[in-house]
C-alpha cells in the first residue's frame, strides 16, 4: 500500500512540474512566480518563445505584475524589443544583461528602479527612455551599451551610480536631471564620444574617477564651495578649490581629469 502512494506521488510530481503548476505559471512563454505576500506575480525568465519582439503584460491570473526579477532575460539572444506594461514597478538586477540584439525597450512612468547591470552589455540598445518616475538606477546599469548616443537622467533620479555609463562607446550627449545630487565612481569612463557635459548646480558630490574619460571641456553651474579629498585612509589629503580655478575651463578639465581625479570632491550646499 505505501509503496503505491509512492508511486501515485511520484506521478503526480512529475504531471505537476511538466505542467508549471507548482510555484509558477506560464503566459505567452514567460515564466511567473507570486510575491512572498501572494499579492502580485513577478517575471522571472522565458518558457517557450520563438518571437523577436515581446510584451511584458500588466496582470496574470487575476493579479497585477509588478517586476521583473533579477536575471529574468539574461543572455536572450534573440530578443529584439521588449514592451513592458503599465504598473510593473521594478526591473531586477542583470534583468536584461547581455540581450545583444536588444534594439528598443518601452519602460512606463510606473516603473521606479533599475537594478544592477540591469541593462549591461544590451550593445545594439538605442531606442527607450527612462520615466520621470524613476528614483533609482543601479551601478553598471547601462555599462557596454555601445550604440547609446543621447541619455537623458530624469529628475526623479538622484544619483548616478557606480560606471552606469560606463564603456558606451557611441554616446555624445548626456542630460543631468535637476534632482542628482552626486556621480559615481568611473560613471563615464570608457565613452570616447563624450566629449562635453554639463554639471548642474544640484549636484554636490564627485566620487573617485568620475570622469575620467576624454572629455574636453565639463563645465559646472557651481564654482563655489568645493572641495577634493582622498578615498579612505588618506582622507587627510584634501584640497579647497577654488572657484577660479572651475571657471576656467581647461583648468576645470585638468582638475576633474587627471590632477584631482583620484579625489572625491564635495560641495558645500
Amino acid at each position: 500500500m505505501k509503496k503505491n502512494w509512492v508511486s501515485l506521488l511520484t506521478v503526480l510530481m512529475i504531471f505537476m512540474s511538466i505542467f508549471g503548476i507548482m510555484s509558477c505559471g506560464k503566459k505567452e512563454g514567460l515564466i511567473y512566480k507570486r510575491s512572498k505576500d501572494r499579492s502580485y506575480y513577478i517575471v522571472t525568465g522565458l518558457g517557450e518563445w520563438n518571437d523577436s519582439a515581446l510584451t511584458i503584460p500588466a496582470t496574470y491570473k487575476g493579479l497585477p505584475v509588478k517586476e521583473i526579477g533579477a536575471s529574468a532575460f539574461k543572455g536572450q539572444l534573440d530578443l529584439t524589443q521588449i514592451v513592458i506594461s503599465d504598473g510593473i514597478t521594478k526591473i531586477g538586477d542583470n534583468a536584461f544583461k547581455r540581450c545583444n540584439k536588444l534594439k528598443k525597450i518601452t519602460i512606463p512612468s510606473s516603473v521606479v528602479s533599475i537594478g544592477y547591470k540591469a541593462f549591461e552589455s544590451c550593445y545594439h540598445l538605442q531606442e527607450f527612455s527612462i520615466p520621470n518616475s524613476v528614483t533609482s538606477i543601479g551601478d553598471f546599469a547601462f555599462e557596454c551599451c555601445w550604440s547609446l548616443t543621447e541619455f537623458v537622467i530624469p529628475d526623479s533620479v538622484t544619483s548616478i551610480g557606480k560606471s552606469m555609463l560606463s564603456g558606451c562607446q557611441g554616446l555624445t550627449q548626456v542630460t543631468i536631471g535637476k534632482g542628482v545630487k552626486s556621480i559615481g565612481e568611473k560613471a563615464f569612463v570608457g565613452c570616447p564620444e563624450l566629449k562635453e557635459i554639463f554639471i548642474p548646480a544640484n549636484v554636490t558630490k564627485f566620487d573617485t574617477y568620475a570622469f575620467l574619460g576624454f572629455f574636453e571641456k565639463i563645465v559646472l553651474e557651481n564654482t563655489e564651495g568645493w572641495t577634493a579629498q582622498m578615498p579612505a585612509p588618506y582622507t587627510s589629503n584634501s584640497v579647497a578649490i577654488s572657484s577660479a580655478d572651475l571657471l576656467d575651463l581647461q583648468t576645470a578639465k585638468d582638475y576633474l581629469t587627471r590632477r584631482y581625479s583620484q579625489y572625491i570632491w564635495t560641495c558645500e550646499e
